[in-house]
């Protein structure tokens, strides 16, 4: 899916193909581009009534309840924002949680920020590394970007030695998908800093 097919999805509001868990196509928008584009839908929401408002609030909070993930992602993100709602990210990882739960790679990657940043749940590093290696392994370049960072300091890990010089043994023993999860990071940070 391009850049511009995922951008207009979530312009739209529809996020359910760009969130959809298990998707063949993997993201490549980054966190932080598809946190603009629905800011940027917020903001013309934020010219409804309130009416309107309350309506879509008792909607929303309806479908999370039941299990549904785009209302789950969209609940978080409000109250991560602070979007019609006082900022509460207690709330935001309550519904990230919910919504990662069900396998979603945006929720996974926000919560595992969350949990590293100590936003709205107490700071864990382990959980972190958790959510963000999930995230990371459906092919979304920004958690893998964080887990790299997050294990270079040891965050969350335990390494005998830094990231930058590992034992021969300590390579074979790293688990594979972790390191496929670094090496994709650090590829695509070397592919940034080209552009």
């Amino acid at each position: 899916m391009s850049d511009e097919t995922q951008s207009e999805l979530v312009r739209s509001g529809d996020q359910s193909e760009l969130l959809a868990p298990g998707s063949t196509d993997a993201p490549t928008l980054s966190a932080q581009q598809i946190m603009a584009l629905l800011r940027e839908s917020l903001a013309k929401r934020a010219q409804r009534s309130d009416p309107e408002i309350q309506a879509e609030w008792t909607s929303l909070r309806r479908l999370a309840a039941h299990g549904n993930l785009d209302a789950q992602m969209h609940l978080g993100f409000l109250y991560y924002c602070g979007q019609d709602v006082p900022q509460d990210y207690a709330q935001a990882a309550h519904w990230y949680h919910k919504a990662a739960d069900q396998g979603d790679y945006v929720a996974q990657f926000e919560l595992g920020e969350m949990y590293r940043q100590g936003q709205g749940v107490p700071q864990d590093y382990a959980q972190a590394v958790d959510w963000l290696r999930k995230s990371a392994e459906q092919g979304f370049d920004e958690a893998a970007w964080s887990l790299a960072e997050m294990y270079s300091p040891g965050q969350g890990v335990t390494m005998a030695k830094p990231l930058s010089s590992p034992t021969p043994a300590h390579q074979r023993a790293a688990e594979p998908a972790t390191q496929s999860i670094i090496e994709r990071a650090a590829s695509s940070h070397d592919d940034d800093a080209a552009d």
